[in-house]
């Protein structure tokens, strides 16, 4: 009963991103909802539910996706986990550590997602790295800023 709650929210960000994905794209920058999510758990709930939420939330993007199997999983597994150790063990605390989690955790999911893509499709990886990734990553953190400035988030 514990995980349910968190599994619904991951279902409803999956089917907005799958339905309005290409509506929320501007230019070339494409936000993952589902990074937020990733990013909410690992700080929240610790490394395990980062890691859990992360694997879950790539492998089903990746199944819908375009691009190689299991890149978009192992890159939120990567920033889930991360994102939790970092908050509860490690040697310093962020003062705001929604923002900078996001914008680090985008950047590196964009890093692994593009790199991989480069050598699937045959383009420098610097190219679509810079061209694309990188507003990717900011405009997801824009987005997770706006959420947390919201109502809809709770601060226990």
């Amino acid at each position: 009963m514990f995980w349910l709650p968190r599994f619904g929210w991951a279902v409803l960000l999956f089917l907005v991103q799958l339905s309005l994905g290409g509506i929320l794209t501007i230019g070339g920058a494409k936000p993952d909802l589902l990074l937020p999510f990733v990013v909410y758990q690992g700080l929240r709930y610790g490394a395990v539910a980062g890691t859990i939420s992360g694997m879950l939330c790539g492998l089903a993007l990746d199944m819908m996706g375009s691009g190689p199997i299991g890149v978009t999983m192992l890159a939120l597994t990567i920033v889930g986990f991360t994102v939790g150790k970092l908050w509860q063990e490690g040697p310093f605390r962020l003062h705001w550590p929604w923002a900078t989690m996001l914008l680090a955790g985008g950047l590196f999911e964009q890093i692994i997602v593009f790199y991989f893509h480069s050598r699937d499709i045959g383009l420098p990886f610097g190219e679509l790295f810079f061209r694309y990734g990188i507003a990717s990553a900011f405009y997801t953190m824009i987005l997770g800023i706006i959420w947390f400035l919201s109502p809809l988030y709770k601060s226990k």
